[in-house]
């Protein structure tokens, strides 16, 4: 008889299925939504998915906590960078993104002010460079925040409710379940 293969799974998502009914999971999202203000790594929208396809019935609630939590991340990010502008922070972030999208992020910026930021939030562009031209043009601390907090949460909400609105056409995930060697 042929041996069945597993199905295709991310390795994120291998790496947080069992742990996707743990009461810790929720605070883990707002957590890594935090950090990827800092560190554009982490796929949240990934994280809220998988939760709810296991939870259909907390979509709107992971999201908004998703939401606020990067509007904390970020509104701590644009303190750290408006409070010692000398630290050297914004090179190096530089350096890293590459000049390539440190101009897209720029012309972004210049162009549409705040609402470039929160249209970036909604996209996949990286959030750090953005946060930091925008604390270097002198736009409000709450003013960025509030403009990441809105797009990522319309995004995260985006994902929630097309999480929620599957779930009926691909059933309830079943928990993977590994054969004893």
């Amino acid at each position: 008889m042929e041996k069945q293969r597993p199905p295709k799974t991310s390795r994120w998502q291998r790496l947080v299925q069992p742990h996707l009914e743990s009461p810790r999971y929720v605070p883990f999202v707002a957590g890594i939504s935090a950090l990827n203000t800092f560190i554009p790594f982490f796929p949240v929208e990934l994280f809220i998915v998988l939760r709810v396809r296991v939870r259909p019935k907390e979509w709107l609630r992971l999201a908004l906590i998703a939401a606020v939590a990067s509007l904390l991340g970020t509104l701590l990010l644009a303190i750290l960078i408006d409070s010692n502008p000398q630290a050297g922070f914004s090179h190096w972030l530089a350096e890293r993104v590459g000049p390539d999208s440190w101009r897209k992020v720029t012309d972004l910026i210049q162009k549409y002010g705040v609402w470039g930021l929160a249209l970036g939030a909604i996209t996949f562009v990286p959030l750090p460079p953005a946060v930091i031209v925008c604390v270097m043009s002198k736009v409000p601390n709450w003013q960025i925040a509030a403009a990441v907090g809105l797009g990522n949460g319309l995004k995260y909400t985006a994902f929630a409710w097309t999480a929620r609105r599957s779930t009926g056409w691909f059933g309830k995930p079943k928990p993977e379940v590994v054969p004893a060697e």
